[in-house]
């Protein structure tokens, strides 16, 4: 089963990771949360450890980070004409449920801390299958939501590296690479003045070949205490960005986001197998064998 890229998107696009996504000019209200220090003049030189950490702070803080016990929300994809109903429910250390249709199909795809499943809920007779291999491992990380890869980065077994800053006609900003223990390569952008995550770059390799995906985050919000990018765009382009070939894009917009709210354990635990269907035949007749 091949998982939508908006999928991937969703962890950076909550808090701390901001891994994925959308445009580069941050809403009014996270532009004045942070400040630039007097250490960013023209030409100061930041670590990669540094500009995370200010990330961090502008996002909300570590403590309030780690203190997230539980998520909600409801968003669409577009992409051209077609636009689908995505729902996410989080709940700490890592269960994740994501509802989102896939080729045509809604499908339901749960991490409940060991176990990766997926199933069509409204397709009859449909049983759950197990997912495992890179499937399982993709819905896992997925499942490191608030955090994202970049938070506390080292102990998960991913490496950052500064490299350099670079200036956009929208401002300038700081490029970081990310490499993941899985060995997924991401370039990141972080805008030099809030140090919000405005942006991302990676490849995947798709049965038809290598993708490029840039997307931009944008639409930053409150939300309990810390910052949400609500808007993705994403741009995908077969062969790199300067192939020649036109892009697919996708939007991603989150209508409403919760957090600590109640989430019942039972959204993540794998439904009991269907019963057997009992036979109708009649029985056999008298002094038949």
């Amino acid at each position: 089963m091949r998982f939508e890229a908006t999928m991937t998107i969703l962890a950076g696009l909550l808090a701390a990771a901001c891994t994925l996504a959308e445009s580069t000019k941050p809403a009014p209200q996270a532009a004045a949360a942070v400040s630039p220090s007097p250490s960013q003049g023209e030409g100061a030189t930041l670590s990669a450890d540094e500009i995370l950490e200010r990330n961090f702070a502008a996002l909300g803080g570590r403590e309030r980070i780690r203190a997230v016990r539980t998520l909600r929300l409801e968003a669409t994809q577009r992409a051209g004409s077609r636009v689908d109903a995505v729902k996410l429910y989080w709940k700490r250390p890592d269960r994740l449920r994501i509802e989102a249709p896939n080729e045509g199909l809604a499908t339901l795809q749960v991490f409940d801390g060991e176990r990766a499943w997926f199933t069509y809920p409204a397709l009859p007779g449909f049983e759950v299958q197990i997912l495992d291999g890179a499937e399982r491992e993709a819905l896992r990380a997925q499942a490191d939501l608030i955090e994202g890869p970049t938070f506390d980065y080292a102990a998960k077994g991913h490496r950052v590296e500064l490299l350099g800053k670079e200036k956009r006609p929208e401002g300038e900003i700081w490029r970081l690479l990310l490499t993941t223990a899985q060995g997924e390569v991401r370039t990141l952008w972080f805008d030099a003045a809030t140090f919000l995550q405005v942006g991302e770059e990676r490849r995947e390799v798709r049965p038809d070949g290598e993708v490029t995906i840039e997307s931009t985050l944008s639409d930053f919000r409150a939300v309990g205490g810390l910052l949400f990018a609500h808007h993705v765009e994403s741009r995908a382009t077969a062969g790199g960005s300067g192939s020649g070939r036109p892009a697919e894009v996708s939007v991603f917009s989150i209508q409403k986001l919760e957090v600590d709210l109640d989430v019942p354990d039972a959204l993540f635990a794998l439904p009991a197998p269907s019963p057997a269907p009992t036979s109708t035949a009649a029985p056999p007749a008298p002094g038949r064998s």
